[in-house]
């Protein structure tokens, strides 16, 4: 995915209404309810809020801390809405550490070479 079409994206999110929760803030959230169960809220009740406020997000940083990641969702969502399952593998596959591994062997006539000389 390119960066013109990364930015078109996030031109496009600035009129829309979403929101979301990390797994950070989900954990928060279940850490809160746990210890309200178990009568430990008031003892933490200042940590968590100060916790809370460490971690919560702003989607705009988000969108620039976590491009990568969200291009990568995008690009493997455009792929799968237009070429289904096999599109999606095949995607993936410049991302596959092995298959660079074995792109880079096969690029090296010497060491692909080694591979196939028997050990004595």
């Amino acid at each position: 995915m390119s960066e013109e079409l990364y930015t078109s994206f996030v031109d496009w999110l600035q009129d829309k209404e979403y929101d979301y929760t990390t797994r950070v803030e989900k954990t928060i959230e279940d850490l809160e309810k746990y210890s309200e169960r178990e009568k430990y809220f008031g003892d933490i009740k200042e940590a968590l809020e100060n916790l809370k406020k460490s971690v919560s997000h702003s989607k705009e940083q988000d969108l620039v801390t976590f491009k990568d990641e969200i291009k990568e969702a995008l690009k493997d969502e455009i792929v799968s809405r237009y070429y289904y399952q096999n599109g999606v593998i095949e995607a993936s596959l410049d991302q596959d550490p092995e298959i660079e591994s074995a792109l880079k062997v096969f690029a090296d006539a010497e060491v692909y070479a080694s591979y196939l000389t028997p050990v004595k």
